[in-house]
């Protein structure tokens, strides 16, 4: 069971880091493309519907870090699920406290394609993608350990 939940724990981490690269590199992209405000709108409207497919995998991978802390495989250095936690609590954090509120602020304030908060979110953006990455890697090379050591 505990080799089972940090291999799911790190393949959710891979999932995640899918999502964060296709906001990255697609959707936030794409919003700076569309001239038409009706149109860019009506995206940006269906992209914060579609959040909750982003916060429960979010919401689980937290779980399963702090499950892990306590109930881990005996070959995973701790150290490195606390590292985990870190990067995810962090990115978690630093979401609400800048992207996640930008996000709002672009699509219910209606910002159009050169708002200098849509620029600004674009390019600091890649912070949260770098702190992603942290996370998969870490995640990975705890499995590694701990699968390599069997």
């Amino acid at each position: 069971m505990k080799q089972l939940s940090l291999l799911f724990a790190t393949s959710m981490s891979f999932y995640g880091m899918g999502l964060i690269m296709i906001t990255q590199i697609y959707i936030y992209k794409s919003w700076v493309l569309i001239k038409d405000n009706d149109s860019l709108d009506s995206l940006r409207l269906t992209f914060w519907e579609k959040l909750p497919y982003i916060f429960a995998p979010v919401g689980i991978l937290i779980f399963l870090n702090i499950f892990l802390l306590g109930y881990h495989p005996v070959n995973t250095p701790p150290f490195l699920l606390w590292l985990a936690l870190v990067l995810i609590l962090s990115t978690v954090s630093l979401t609400g406290l800048m992207w996640g509120r930008w996000q709002s602020r672009i699509t219910f304030e209606h910002h159009r394609t050169g708002s200098p908060l849509l620029a600004k979110l674009i390019e600091t953006h890649w912070i949260r993608v770098l702190l992603v990455a942290s996370y998969v890697l870490v995640m990975f090379i705890a499995s590694a350990i701990t699968f390599a050591k069997k």
